[in-house]
């Protein structure tokens, strides 16, 4: 009784530090990549590392179809909006209908958390005294 799947699909994040939102796709074979680079910017170099990206490699060993769709981060943090983005992509690629509205709101709200921790730490380091230096005894 087995599954007779056709292909295997891995989803996961990859951080770039630029902040472009894009979603990156690799496949392990080319006619998969035609099926993806309409939909997603193809991941030509680089290293797809943890459980998405060993479900690629042994895809590759066992001669199976497999492809993964990669969501810029910017950082390591979550990021539900790469998230989201990605499943965007899966939505056109499979003609699928996933919402992602839950995760554009945890988006949003992550966002607004960020933004006012920067504005407190903005306000801490204007309200610090310099510090003089005091002489070394010993």
């Amino acid at each position: 009784s087995g599954i007779n799947a056709r292909r295997i699909l891995s989803m996961a994040g990859v951080a770039t530090f630029e902040g472009k939102n894009r979603v990156f796709g690799a496949a392990t074979a080319p006619e998969l990549l035609d099926e993806l680079k309409d939909y997603v910017e193809i991941f030509k170099t680089g290293t797809i590392s943890g459980i998405a990206g060993s479900i690629l490699n042994e895809c590759v060993i066992r001669r199976f179809p497999g492809l993964i769709l990669l969501g810029e981060t910017y950082g390591f943090n979550p990021d539900p909006r790469a998230a989201a983005q990605v499943i965007e992509a899966l939505n056109k690629i499979f003609g699928m209908d996933v919402g992602i509205e839950r995760l554009i709101k945890e988006a949003e709200f992550i966002e607004a958390q960020m933004q006012k921790l920067a504005e407190q730490t903005k306000v801490q380091e204007e309200k610090e005294p310099t510090r003089e230096e005091f002489p070394m005894f010993g």
